[in-house]
């Protein structure tokens, strides 16, 4: 079974129109539409959040400026994939093949990005439990970057504004 076989993602299309994504190269494989790729990383982004059972408004900015910083998309936007994320986990046991249709999708410079986004989630709130460190070394063993392939001083602050 491969990865498509698996069920679609619940968004519809777009395009790529990030300022990373025309940074970095070329797609991987034929990628799918981009706000499928988009509500993968909400996906990701919001159980790691809301896995202390808190889900902070600090993490939902840095979830709001980690969709604008990959893919570049407007506030609205992800405001909406948030939305969806959190009612996709709801009904969700594994995020698994979202993160592999990130890993199947993004160049190892995006992945690289998806990661320090992984980690500023993890800071926003200040305090990182044992959940948000298992979440942290399954979401890179999944999109396959070792944990130690990353220096947290090599991302970019940009303040903590949005965009």
């Amino acid at each position: 079974m491969t990865l498509g076989d698996h069920k679609r993602f619940k968004s519809d299309g777009g395009f790529f129109s990030g300022r990373f994504l025309y940074q970095s190269g070329a797609r991987k494989k034929d990628s799918p539409p981009q706000q499928q790729l988009e509500l993968a990383l909400a996906v990701l982004l919001v159980e790691l959040a809301s896995s202390d059972e808190g889900f902070a408004q600090k993490e939902y900015q840095v979830i709001i400026r980690a969709l604008h910083q990959v893919f570049g998309v407007a506030r609205d936007r992800a405001k909406r994939h948030i939305n969806e994320a959190v009612t996709i986990l709801k009904n969700l046991r594994s995020t698994s093949e979202y993160a592999l249709r990130l890993r199947e999708h993004l160049t190892a410079n995006e992945l690289t990005l998806v990661a320090r986004c992984i980690d500023d989630v993890m800071d926003a709130d200040g305090v990182q439990d044992g959940f948000e460190i298992y979440y942290r070394r399954r979401f890179r063993e999944l999109l396959g970057i070792p944990a130690d392939a990353l220096d947290k001083t090599g991302g970019q602050d940009d303040g903590g504004e949005l965009f």
